[in-house]
């Protein structure tokens, strides 16, 4: 039997018992069998392994989105955005342009002025000097890989990431 035919079944036999008692014993008799039968119900809810709906929570207070977990998925949202642009990266130089090379240059900036002491847009000689020849293409502000029909490779991609962890 269906869930929905079991519990037509304990509704009817509720509404049987509630009767029999009004019938025997007056309105008293009825709230007492009424009260009765609907602990009754409530074990053969059980029993049956009726599916029992459970009242729905307050919402709460609000949580911070992407905290510790990232929310339900458990991703960081901020690292699947980083992910994405290094997947993109590779496919036009527009892509890497736009995406993976504005956050290596944010980042290469951020440590060039916190460890060397050293500003890239009022310096890029220094900059240069510290980030290297073989990186410094991919950081130059006056290059711009735009309008480069392929983007970088993986190759380069560690190379950078590499020069970010050393610098």
């Amino acid at each position: 039997m269906r869930p929905t035919g079991r519990a037509a079944g304990v509704i009817l036999a509720w509404a049987g018992l509630a009767a029999l008692g009004y019938l025997l014993a007056g309105p008293a008799g009825a709230a007492v069998v009424a009260l009765v039968a609907t602990c009754a119900a409530v074990v053969a809810v059980r029993v049956l392994g009726l599916p029992v709906r459970r009242p729905r929570r307050s919402p709460g207070p609000p949580q911070p989105s992407g905290g510790a977990t990232g929310g339900p998925s458990g991703r960081i949202p901020r690292l699947e955005k980083v992910e994405a642009m290094v997947a993109w990266a590779g496919s036009r130089g527009r892509d890497f342009e736009y995406g993976a090379r504005r956050l290596i240059r944010d980042l290469a900036t951020d440590r060039l002025v916190r460890r060397h002491g050293v500003d890239l847009a009022t310096d890029p000689a220094a900059a240069r000097a510290v980030i290297g020849e073989r990186s410094w293409r991919y950081i130059d502000p006056s290059v711009s890989f735009e309008a480069s029909e392929s983007g970088v490779d993986s190759r380069t991609l560690t190379e950078l990431v590499v020069m970010l962890e050393d610098l």
